[in-house]
Parts: C-alpha cells; structure tokens; sequence
C-alpha cells in the first residue's frame, strides 16, 4: 500500500515547514506489516528529504467488527532535518485501539529515542 502523511507546519528560527511523509507498506505475515517512509520537508526556500524510516507494526488478532484490540509499532530512522546534523532514531509505539463498527477510537502513546546525534546519550 502506498500512502502519505502530511502534517501542518512548523515554524523555527529558520523558515517555515510543512512535513510530509510518503511511504510502501507491505503485509508480511499474519499481523505483521513492514514499511519504508520517506520523510521530507516543504519550505517557503527549499523542500529536501529528511531521511529515511523502517517500520516494524504487529496488531494482535481480534474482533473484526467490535472491540478492544492492541499492537506495537517498532520504527528505526535515520534523520536530517533541515539546519540539523544527521542522527539515528528509535521508537516504539504501543497501539491501543476500540473498534465498533465503522468507528476507531485509537491512542498511540510514542516513546522515542535518538541512538546517535547531539541527542544520543
């Protein structure tokens, strides 16, 4: 599946952002999914690709028409952002979800970590 993220923007000391993130997904098991993203930024000066991403998403078997269900997301990026170094990133993402019928009332509280960068430990 090919999908795209776009957020509203941010402004910095710099110029003003709007980030974007396009990306392939691909079902590789059972509840597993596996996918490549492509995060870029668009500028009032300039638009460039901030990295790249690879995510690892499981969501747990459940009721296909009501419930409560429950997965994680692994993610693993390399970054730049504009006016930034370059710098690895970890998440992990608990997904916490209620399904009754068309409806999805979801929560995804992140946690991440730079691995490498002025952030890293």
């Amino acid at each position: 599946m090919l999908r795209y993220h776009g957020s509203s923007g941010e402004t910095n000391q710099q110029a003003y952002t709007a980030p974007g993130n396009a990306g392939y997904s691909y079902g590789i098991w059972h509840n597993w999914e596996f996918s490549l993203q492509l995060p870029a930024a668009f500028g009032q000066d300039a638009s460039s690709l901030e990295g790249y991403r690879a995510e690892l998403q499981y969501v747990a078997p459940h009721d296909a028409v009501e419930g409560f269900y429950w997965g994680l997301n692994f993610e693993l990026a390399k970054m730049k952002r504009l006016g930034e170094p370059r710098f690895w990133n970890m998440e992990v993402i608990p997904i916490f979800g209620y399904r009754l019928d068309r409806w999805h009332l979801v929560a995804n509280p992140g946690l991440d970590k730079a691995v490498s960068g002025a952030l890293a430990p």
